[in-house]
């Protein structure tokens, strides 16, 4: 019985939020100004003179004290939301693949890759190896020797992105309709697979065909055609430079696990 009497009491005051405290006061704030209203111009007396004496200075005192304890609650709220974004940031950022998976998974449930949370978030050597980032807004975000290993970036805003990198883009699996740091549309030079899959064995675009793939990469076809010039001359060099980049971080992972 005593158990169950601290289960009872404890779930009642979990229950009492600031927020319903402050509906309680306000439902008592209009309850003692109707009462006061009443009996000061009805034409019945009610008990409590007290009340019906001082039920304006009352009634007012409760209604600001529900007001200043809304906006502290607000503030209260509203700082713990920006400590979880900076704590979720910086999990992000880490060089071990599962947490930072874990905090795009949590900022994407929330709506924070979008919304501008990431704004020149510190991904300093982030492992965001297959995480998700579509449609995120890392507009000057710091990029320098994140592993972007097969992450999906469509869509994604990398306008004015700190040493994000070529080497570290043609890893990339997904960069369709992505805006790069120089604020132009990614033009398809990367050749990335996933990319190529989707065009190719999923909408049935032809390999030949400049004016769909461009359309597809949403780029006028005279930029898709330039970039694939460019991809001929230093495509092939960048993938050299990534695998190299991959094998000396894949050593350097090993070493510290030692």
């Amino acid at each position: 019985m005593k158990k169950r009497m601290l289960i009872f009491w404890r779930s009642v005051l979990l229950w009492w939020n600031l927020q319903r405290v402050a509906v309680g006061l306000l439902i008592l704030a209009v309850f003692i100004a109707a009462y006061g209203y009443i009996n000061q111009h009805g034409s019945w007396q009610l008990p409590l003179p007290f009340v019906a004496d001082f039920y304006a200075n009352v009634s007012t005192e409760l209604i600001s004290i529900v007001i200043t304890i809304l906006i502290i609650d607000g503030l209260n709220e509203r700082r713990t939301i920006q400590q979880e974004k900076q704590a979720l940031i910086l999990q992000m950022s880490s060089p071990t693949n599962f947490i930072a998976k874990e905090a795009a998974r949590i900022l994407r449930m929330r709506g924070w890759l979008t919304d501008g949370t990431l704004q020149g978030a510190n991904l300093l050597r982030a492992n965001l190896r297959k995480v998700l980032l579509v449609k995120a807004d890392l507009r000057g975000a710091l990029f320098y020797k994140a592993e972007l290993w097969d992450a999906y970036l469509h869509e994604t805003n990398l306008t004015g992105a700190i040493e994000l990198e070529d080497w570290q883009l043609v890893t990339v699996k997904y960069l369709r309709k992505a805006i790069l740091p120089d604020g132009k549309v990614y033009d398809g030079r990367f050749n990335l697979r996933g990319d190529l899959s989707w065009a190719y064995d999923k909408l049935g675009i032809a390999k030949d065909d400049d004016q769909a793939i461009a359309d597809f990469y949403g780029v006028p076809v005279d930029d898709y055609r330039r970039g694939q010039i460019w991809a001929a001359e230093n495509l092939q060099k960048l993938r050299q430079v990534a695998a190299a980049r991959d094998k000396k971080a894949s050593k350097i992972d090993m070493d510290i696990d030692r």
